[in-house]
């Protein structure tokens, strides 16, 4: 509760100086909502390592932020590539469908290329996923109608 009010304080001090100060409108109150994010994530990560008394806080918690940002940064680039190509060469997105072709195939590339790059820098966020999503096609073959067979002859 006192890290939210800090980030609450430090969000309209941010957006009253970045307003009326500076001039900035609404990329001011944007501004302002980043760096109060910003500023409580922090204080929150350094409650939470010290309340688990992590020592080694480049392997808890500076590489798997790395992997992420490197494979988010990755797929960013996969799914900008495919959109441009798919977009200027297959498909006529002035309609409907081939804009919701062009949608569904580039956020699906995307987002096997940012699974499979963490899968393959060994994030356990990657095996969890999988694991959920095991468990979800489990639960779905589960519940799914029976088929009636015919009756034997």
């Amino acid at each position: 509760m006192v890290v939210s009010f800090f980030s609450l304080i430090i969000n309209i001090s941010v957006a009253l100086l970045a307003i009326f100060r500076f001039q900035l409108g609404v990329s001011g109150l944007a501004l302002a909502i980043v760096l109060a994010g910003l500023a409580q994530a922090i204080m929150l990560m350094t409650l939470l390592l010290r309340r688990i008394q992590e020592k080694n806080i480049v392997g808890f918690l500076v590489w798997p932020v790395l992997k992420m940002i490197f494979s988010s940064l990755v797929s960013a680039v996969v799914v900008w590539l495919l959109l441009r190509s798919l977009d200027r060469y297959v498909f006529d997105t002035s309609r409907i469908v081939g804009l919701l072709a062009l949608t569904t195939i580039s956020v699906g590339a995307g987002l096997f290329c940012y699974l499979t790059l963490t899968l393959f820098l060994g994030l356990t966020q990657a095996r969890t996923v999988f694991s959920l999503i095991k468990r979800v096609v489990s639960w779905f073959k589960f519940t799914a109608p029976l088929v009636e067979l015919p009756p034997i002859e």
